[in-house]
């Protein structure tokens, strides 16, 4: 029976070990190729559940017959779209087996993609994830490759060696459910969505475990959305947009990965249990962002579209020029100096972030107390 709501209740349990996740909205002829051959990996040991945003009946009916090919087959239709975020939260909410791996409705999964994963999963308790072979395909078809495994002792090693530009292979590989745990509850309640929470879920899983990648089988993923300037500025707008702020915030896009990378890491969600390696990653990935951002801001044009923003309110000028001059990670001002910038654009979302993250902050602190 296909589920016509949001919440999943009074269902059949998924089966086996594996469940193959499928957050789908389109219903062009790609979309039903690859949903259609993802489900068709349905066995005892493999659940495949699909969500679906589209509101179409015409493609809830599609989706029932495909149920019919398993009974491991698991549908969800929403009545209403409840956003692409919430969707994949939603799944993984519905994924309860030991690993999980998600297959974009614009993506292509090979069988012994699948394969590899599971066997490189199981064969290694130490590994929170693993994939085939990964590649990144873009508008005119070319095919590029994208970051690899990391399997280095040190949480710290395998997060600053899985370097922000080099594609982020992790959100569509396997994974063990019980690592991205962490994750799910750091952004279950954040106030401020953005693009970049997929990467954030990526260190989530290299901080608890090694990632094992193997070149057999292919996950070919469509980087479109992302390949050129235009497309990347249109794609973050739309997840701003879904969090309420004006598309004019989309010039601090690359501020905001800095700041909200130094809050990752030294909050309270952060999956990096050992203190002093949790701190060194935030202020690696902090400087890394913020150089990004002072290129920005140093540029004659694009610098003068970031002042122009804010420069109506004296506090985020003040905030904006200590943030472009600062390489300090762990700043007491840093997060003061970053909501009067984005109290700009909306002081309710401001004070919103600014209360998660000084109690975020103030339980890594306690905690660190706590041990000594």
């Amino acid at each position: 029976m296909i589920a016509l709501f949001s919440k999943a209740k009074s269902t059949p349990p998924l089966r086996g070990k594996l469940a193959v996740l499928i957050p789908t909205y389109r219903f062009d002829a790609r979309a039903r190729h690859t949903i259609a051959a993802t489900a068709s990996l349905a066995s005892e040991d493999i659940a495949v559940v699909i969500a679906d945003n589209s509101e179409k009946p015409e493609k809830w009916e599609y989706l029932r017959k495909l149920k019919e090919l398993h009974s491991n087959v698991h549908v969800f239709c929403h009545k209403q779209n409840i956003g692409a975020g919430s969707n994949w939260r939603f799944l993984l909410e519905q994924a309860s087996l030991e690993f999980y791996l998600f297959v974009g409705d614009d993506d292509f999964c090979t069988p012994q993609y699948v394969e590899t994963a599971l066997r490189l999963l199981q064969s290694d308790e130490e590994a929170s994830a693993a994939a085939g072979g990964f590649l990144m395909v873009t508008a005119d078809n070319r095919m590029l490759g994208a970051n690899r495994g990391r399997t280095e002792k040190a949480a710290y090693d395998r997060c600053a060696g899985f370097l922000i530009g080099g594609g982020n292979s992790l959100p569509n590989s396997m994974g063990r459910r019980s690592a991205v745990q962490p994750f799910l509850e750091y952004n279950d309640h954040h106030p401020l969505k953005a693009s970049f929470f997929d990467w954030i879920m990526a260190y989530t899983l290299l901080a608890k475990g090694t990632y094992r990648t193997e070149d057999r089988g292919y996950y070919l993923y469509d980087v479109s959305n992302w390949q050129t300037p235009e497309s990347a500025w249109s794609s973050n707008a739309r997840f701003y947009a879904a969090a309420g702020l004006p598309e004019a915030f989309t010039w601090f896009h690359e501020l905001y990965w800095a700041v909200e990378f130094a809050h990752f890491f030294r909050g309270a969600y952060s999956p990096v249990e050992d203190r002093n390696e949790t701190l060194r990653c935030a202020q690696f990935f902090y400087r890394d962002r913020i150089q990004v951002f002072r290129q920005y801001w140093e540029h004659p044009s694009l610098g003068d579209e970031l002042r122009k923003a804010v420069s109506h309110r004296a506090q985020a000028m003040e905030g904006l020029n200590a943030l472009s001059s600062n390489d300090d990670a762990l700043h007491p001002r840093l997060f003061d100096w970053f909501n009067a910038v984005l109290a700009t654009f909306d002081a309710t979302c401001a004070l919103a972030y600014s209360d998660y993250v000084n109690g975020s902050l103030h339980r890594a602190q306690m905690a660190a107390k706590s041990a000594g």
